[in-house]
């Protein structure tokens, strides 16, 4: 499932937040989007969803305009995981997953025996068996993150959007959720994830898109884009890439500290 997108602009008023974006995800990849703070990364999610209709330009999803596209038919195509969320009523976490598998916009939607199926499968896939009954208000950051993944999966799109899975959990549970990520694109999903942490996509990502004011300004593999000179220019921050494991992986490190040492 390949999405293309070609020549994307977007503007909040006078005030244009994209400026020309183009570029194509192939099925199966897994792409992270890196860019400070009013880069435009949350805009150009947004176009995509469809959340922000009134755009320039071309998305293209497996070669139809996704702008063509109604409502239920997007939904088939593309699965949106937010930041994990603390809701106002205390769902169970099958409540959560099961709603992914309403396809017909009704209120009056009750599940039948297959999306009661589904949603077990999907809490199971991402290790969260036997949490069906708890409440998602209740449980732990991390977990309420696998919840919006088993939710993803159980809407049966290959394409998936995160915004940020990772900013409010431990380590611990950021290295799981992005091996589970890494997982699914190996299985054949389009994972198009944002983040501010230039290691995760060092050690996960497929390829890599660096946003700069509304900008594409470096795209493709991640040891070939990020680089000291483009990280420290997107974040106005003086960083050194530190080679490890023998020059096979690398960290990124603010230049600052590499001379206090």
């Amino acid at each position: 499932m390949s999405l293309e997108i070609e020549n994307l602009h977007f503007s909040y008023g006078e005030r244009k937040v994209l400026d020309g974006i183009s570029f194509v995800l192939e099925e199966g990849s897994f792409v992270c989007l890196l860019g400070a703070n009013g880069s435009g990364k949350s805009t150009l999610f947004s176009c995509i969803l469809q959340f922000l209709p009134k755009y320039e330009g071309s998305i293209k999803l497996n070669g139809r305009e996704l702008a063509e596209l109604n409502t239920r038919e997007r939904a088939e195509q593309i699965a949106y995981i937010p930041q994990s969320h603390i809701p106002a009523f205390n769902f169970s976490c099958l409540e959560v997953v099961l709603m992914a598998t309403q396809s017909n916009g009704s209120i009056f939607y009750v599940p039948d025996e297959k999306a009661e199926e589904t949603a077990h499968e999907a809490l199971s896939r991402v290790g969260l068996a036997g949490f069906e009954d708890r409440g998602y208000a209740r449980i732990s950051g991390g977990e309420r993150q696998l919840v919006l993944i088993a939710r993803a999966l159980a809407q049966g799109s290959k394409f998936l959007i995160m915004d940020e899975p990772t900013s409010s959990l431990d380590y611990g549970n950021q290295m799981r959720i992005l091996s589970m990520v890494r997982d699914l694109a190996d299985e054949g999903y389009t994972i198009f994830l944002s983040t501010h942490h230039p290691d995760q996509a060092l050690l996960f990502s497929d390829a890599v898109i660096l946003l700069h004011d509304g900008k594409i300004m470096s795209q493709g593999r991640a040891d070939e884009v990020l680089t000291s000179e483009n990280l420290s220019l997107i974040y106005g921050l003086e960083v050194e890439l530190v080679p490890f494991m023998g020059g096979k992986m690398f960290t990124c490190i603010p230049a600052q500290v590499l001379k206090e040492t």
